[in-house]
């Protein structure tokens, strides 16, 4: 049996029978991009390559491993908890700059203010938090973490 959901151009095909079935994320052009596991809550690719948290209006917590795919590496924005600066992640300040092939855990995605995703990168307990932008074009995700 075969489920497909999609947002915008991509579709995620979820195949198997199993208590965490495996998902494959198909782009507009029929390729595979990423496998994914599905387990409640799942990935899902728009047509401009942004990552959102299916069934949740595009945000929530959803326990990642990612890698950086971008050959320049990717800035992760600083936010400290204790001064919050709204949704404009995007103005946060650069505090360093993943390589390409670095690994990182994610908490989950969330939306800024113009409706970009963003995984928050690090612990929900930490009192600092860092920002990678959600986009195909930046990051993979290798694999849902059980936290």
């Amino acid at each position: 049996m075969n489920i497909c959901k999609a947002r915008g151009k991509a579709i995620i095909l979820l195949i198997g029978f199993s208590l965490f079935p495996i998902a494959t994320i198909i782009s507009p052009t029929n390729t595979l991009m990423a496998p994914v596991l599905a387990a409640g809550k799942s990935l899902i690719v728009d047509g401009s390559g942004n990552f959102f948290v299916d069934g949740v209006g595009g945000k929530g917590f959803l326990p990642y491993e990612w890698e950086i795919i971008d050959p320049d590496g990717v800035n992760c924005r600083y936010e400290d908890r204790q001064n919050p600066g709204g949704w404009t992640i995007y103005n946060y300040p650069s505090s360093q700059v993943y390589p390409k092939g670095q690994s990182f855990s994610g908490v989950g995605i969330f939306l800024d203010d113009r409706g970009d995703p963003w995984i928050w990168v690090g612990t929900s307990v930490s009192r600092q938090r860092c920002w990678v932008r959600a986009n195909n074009r930046l990051v993979r995700p290798i694999r849902q973490l059980s936290r």
